[in-house]
């Protein structure tokens, strides 16, 4: 039967001063959905404090497992041969899979249940090995090409260069969907290190790196989906208003984890905050520049 269904996560954005970069990530992606049959799976964030007899944790980020609940999926039954599958990137694998590069953790169904990786294999092995022709019909097989395009936008908005320095085939959170025509979809995940002061050149994975290279109409779609994007999604100024809505919530918390957590910092809560408008900002402007439509 199904597995994991009460789980939740508990996150310490450590790298993240403002607590607020996973959740603007995923809220940002949520909202390229528009259309209730479009799969832009952004995880919802809140804020707890954690106490365990008494003893302080920190204040940690919220959020549902990655798994068929939260997914609305189909959940596992015993014996089915196409279910929900999920995957989570990481160096070290529990696979069978002997290229590095292929190391994804089973998340979805339970291990218990088995393994589940050939699917994940062949798919990886299709995208980074075959021809162009072949590559272009695997993703047009596998994958919806526009859930894509939102994905590639957010990590460059981002500046998301999670994998590095590994050279990943496909990153972070890879989901099947059930049946033997079942595509696959990704979901964001782990964003507390992006929009700082980095040098920060492109997201890098094969299969977006082909895209890049060899399908013919992958750069327009980014440029044109990025126009229609800052139209009423990346929009600085309601970016930042969501921003200080949710620093109002959060400081008195965070000034108290600081004091009992973290080193001395040249910078107050709010600063941080104003840096990461800022880099918001900046980013954009540049985007902005490289994804120009010609006319």
């Amino acid at each position: 039967g199904p597995t994991n269904d009460c789980k939740i996560r508990l996150v310490n954005p450590w790298r993240d001063e403002t607590y607020l970069r996973n959740d603007l990530a995923y809220g940002l992606f949520k909202q390229m959905a528009d259309s209730p049959d479009k799969r832009r799976d952004g995880i919802p964030v809140s804020w707890t404090e954690v106490f365990v007899n008494g003893h302080y944790y920190g204040l940690l980020e919220v959020s549902p497992a990655v798994r068929t609940q939260w997914l609305e999926l189909e959940p596992f039954v015993e014996g089915q041969m196409f279910p929900t599958l999920a995957y989570k990137q990481q160096r070290s694998a529990i696979t069978l899979a002997e290229n590095n590069k292929y190391m994804m953790r089973q998340i979805e169904p339970s291990r218990r249940h088995g393994t589940f990786n050939e699917p994940l294999v062949e798919l990886l092995s299709s995208l980074e090995e075959s021809k162009t022709e072949e590559f272009l019909q695997e993703i047009k097989r596998s994958f919806n090409l526009d859930q894509m395009v939102d994905f590639y936008i957010l990590m460059q908005f981002t500046q998301n260069y999670n994998g590095y320095p590994d050279r990943f085939v496909i990153n972070d959170i890879l989901v099947k969907e059930p049946g033997p025509n079942g595509k696959f979809f990704l979901v964001p995940y782990d964003f507390d290190d992006t929009l700082g002061d980095l040098d920060y050149d492109d997201y890098n994975t094969e299969v977006f790196d082909r895209l890049l290279e060899e399908h013919p109409l992958f750069k327009i779609k980014v440029a044109e989906r990025w126009q229609d994007l800052r139209k009423n999604i990346i929009v600085p100024e309601k970016i930042e208003r969501d921003l200080r809505k949710k620093q109002k919530l959060l400081e008195d918390f965070i000034q108290w984890d600081i004091e009992h957590w973290r080193k001395p910092n040249d910078l107050s809560y709010e600063e941080h905050v104003d840096e990461l408008i800022e880099n918001i900002r900046t980013r954009i402007k540049e985007l902005d520049k490289r994804y120009t439509l010609k006319k």
